[in-house]
């Protein structure tokens, strides 16, 4: 009784070898075809014998022929099962090895570098579009620069010595710079057109909000503006104080930072937006993600060939066992 197999192994160069010991990697493809092709091996059967055997000695006797029968046939055979359970072993870690590849590979891919981005010339630009974009340059920079000019003239009225020099107030408060920057840069992990929208809008509607408050609270602090000198001497009475509360006073700055940080970081966003409207996407292939893919495809395909041999051995156990179970019938007839 013969089992062929006719599938091939291709085991992935590892370092200029074909097998890494960690992984189990290897080609037992060979092997394996060999021992499935290999014979099942009957004894030789004196079935008048046997007939004889079984006759006179009655049941005591079939049983006898049935153990006899099971002896014999597993000495010939039991070589060739140890031999079948010794490169299943070995199929078992070569395809855990295989496996253990795969999710390496898998894991390391990033579908974002499937392909290398790269921008060319697109929707010529118009009178109306690049009035619009420096718009929002210009709108964003003289955000930036009002805010941190309110912010050092506070820091020099504050009366600290430290930020008596013009140059360390303006320093100091560059701050809402670098949150604008931070806005900004963490635009550029966000992939994905409908997410990036989102993005945009949340950054703006931040700053709406804030700006807002803003508005509402330089109306509340400088509210003298719109009295009368009548009403400016009747509040003064009143109230004995024309200066705002400490309280709202550093709402007012806070406000002011964050709606000026996320107002014009939605104006460069914006720019860029509309600089991007006017250029073509072009995608090259990425050699790095076609080599883990081709890694993986490879990797696949041994993982898939060795559970087919897996499945052929498992067969070949299966008919060594039938044809144990039919000469042990055949030699009990």
């Amino acid at each position: 009784m013969k089992t062929q197999n006719n599938s091939t192994s291709v085991a992935p160069e590892t370092g200029g070898n074909k097998t890494n010991g960690y992984y189990a990697s290897g080609d037992h493809a060979k092997q394996v075809r060999e021992i499935a092709g290999r014979e099942i091996v009957e004894p030789e059967i004196d079935k008048p014998a046997l007939r004889i055997t079984a006759f006179t000695n009655g049941r005591a006797g079939e049983s006898g022929v049935r153990e006899t029968a099971a002896r014999n046939f597993g000495a010939l055979n039991n070589q060739h099962v140890e031999e079948i359970h010794g490169v299943l072993e070995m199929l078992e870690h070569a395809i855990a090895g295989a496996g253990r590849h795969i999710r390496e590979i898998s894991n390391g891919m990033n579908p974002a570098k499937r392909y290398i981005h790269t921008n060319t010339a697109g929707t010529p630009w118009t009178r109306a579009s690049r009035v619009l974009f420096w718009f929002f340059i210009i709108i964003s920079v003289v955000l930036l620069a009002v805010g941190i000019n309110t912010n050092a003239n506070v820091l020099r009225s504050s009366g600290i010595p430290a930020f008596e020099n013009l140059i360390a107030a303006y320093l100091f408060s560059g701050i809402p710079i670098a949150l604008a920057a931070c806005l900004k840069g963490l635009f550029s992990y966000v992939q994905g057109d409908s997410r990036r929208r989102v993005y945009i809008i949340v950054v703006w509607v931040i700053g709406f909000l804030f700006g807002v408050i803003w508005a509402y609270l330089f109306a509340e602090i400088f509210r003298g503006i719109t009295q009368s000198t009548a009403e400016i001497v009747r509040s003064l009475t009143e109230a004995g104080s024309a200066t705002a509360a400490p309280n709202s006073n550093w709402v007012f700055v806070f406000v002011a930072i964050i709606a000026e940080t996320f107002l014009s970081a939605g104006c460069w966003l914006t720019a860029q937006t509309i600089a991007e409207k006017h250029q073509l996407e072009e995608l090259a292939d990425n050699p790095a993600y076609l080599k883990q893919q081709k890694d993986l495809d490879q990797w696949s395909k041994v993982q898939h060939e060795y559970v087919q041999l897996r499945g052929c051995l498992n067969g070949k156990l299966q008919a060594i066992e039938n044809k144990s179970r039919e000469t042990k019938t055949n030699k009990q007839r």
